[in-house]
């Protein structure tokens, strides 16, 4: 059996560049909440689940490639594709001297189920402008994929380290089958 390497990033806004703090992971784990139902009013796309919590509420939910351009609806990318979750923050950010300190993780599975990879806090002490924390991405990357599987669950939680401002979910995301096979 062989396990996907994957890669995980994470922007403020479209201009900044990409982080991961080897830090501990904070909070209750994300398989936890496996079974949320959307309770936003955002205009969400690509299937992704938002549940709100806390104040922190979304516009906009969509997947795109590393170009920016939205994925197509069935989630379906090639391995070593990049995916980006973007979260359009309505409002909810509680900022302290102009600053908002935030948290993000990730972590995916196989469509069977099986942990492939679970990241710490990707903002780790990171603090941003208030009007750079309105466009939170995430990105993956399954760079190795699995021969056994071609469907992954990400699931994320975001939320403010200066209140109680979350927001949780999940995405499915499919490769494309593989033209060496």
């Amino acid at each position: 059996m062989r396990w996907s390497s994957l890669v995980f990033s994470c922007t403020f806004s479209i201009f900044l560049a990409g982080c991961h703090s080897p830090s501990a992971p904070s909070g209750e784990p994300l398989d936890s909440f496996p079974n949320l139902q959307t309770n936003s009013k955002a205009t969400i796309l690509n299937g992704i689940i938002v549940h709100e919590a806390g104040g922190l509420t979304i516009a906009r939910a969509y997947l795109s490639n590393a170009n920016g351009n939205l994925l197509p609806a069935g989630n379906t990318v090639a391995g070593g594709d990049t995916v980006c979750l973007n979260l359009v923050v309505a409002q909810g950010w509680i900022a302290e001297n102009g600053q908002v300190a935030l948290g993000a993780r990730q972590s995916i599975v196989t469509g069977q189920g099986e942990p492939v990879l679970s990241s710490p806090d990707l903002f780790n002490g990171t603090k941003v402008g208030e009007s750079q924390a309105g466009h939170v991405q995430l990105k993956a990357v399954i760079t190795q994929p699995r021969s056994d599987t071609q469907s992954y669950l990400v699931r994320y939680r975001v939320w403010d380290k200066n209140g109680t401002g979350d927001v949780r979910g999940s995405y499915r995301l499919h490769l494309a089958a593989s033209s060496e096979e």
